[in-house]
């Protein structure tokens, strides 16, 4: 008897590995040894199911001179695990799957694929990362700015007026800022506790 459970738990895994390959021409091959986790998953649904089918979707690697290291290609590897996704929803989709779960179409060309949206992620986490080098950039700049206008302005004013007090303190604080909006507060803050005038602020900065 076929345990339902088990059936679904392994083509979801065959289906996983079909979603996440990479792309035609991001790769050629992959080294990481992931494909034994999909024999797995082959010799898994062929116990399942006893159906020996399975077991000619199995990939086997090719070794890296004699260096112990192992790889497959992408050509080879990529339609063995849709063409085993595949076949598994074809034969059991009707007594175990929803029609939603079946296997997308494999695009040799990369235009529909599912794991285009690696790509997609890739591209996203390098405009995050160009953005935060902006922002990190402008906080630096808004960092060396405050503090060399604070060194420069400090001398024109005496010790117990406001405007000496509140260079003082944000010298102080400034170094706790982690942004350029952490430097805002501080001056705000600041400004308001010491009773600094506005154009005294202006005067500071300018």
């Amino acid at each position: 008897m076929i345990d339902e459970s088990h059936l679904r738990k392994t083509y979801n895994g065959l289906n996983s590995i079909n979603l996440s390959m990479p792309l035609y021409g991001t790769a050629t091959t992959i080294n990481d040894g992931s494909w034994n986790h999909f024999n797995q998953l082959i010799d898994e649904a062929a116990k399942y199911t006893d159906d020996k089918q399975f077991l000619t979707y199995r990939i086997e690697s090719s070794s890296v001179g004699n260096s112990g290291r192992h790889f497959v290609r992408i050509n080879e590897y990529a339609p063995k695990v849709h063409a085993a996704a595949r076949y598994f929803y074809d034969q059991y989709h009707e007594l175990y799957f929803d029609e939603d779960t079946q296997p997308p179409a494999l695009d040799r060309n990369n235009t529909t694929s599912p794991s285009s949206q690696v790509i997609n992620n890739n591209q996203s986490q390098e405009n995050r990362q160009s953005q935060l080098t902006e922002i990190n950039f402008e906080f630096k700049q808004t960092f060396q700015y405050v503090t060399e206008q604070l060194i420069r302005s400090e001398d024109n004013y005496e010790e117990g007026t406001s405007e000496k007090s509140f260079i003082n303190k944000l010298k102080g604080a400034i170094a706790t800022a982690r942004s350029t909006a952490d430097i805002i507060k501080l001056i705000v803050l600041l400004a308001a506790e010491t009773g600094i005038a506005a154009e005294s602020l202006k005067n500071i900065f300018s």
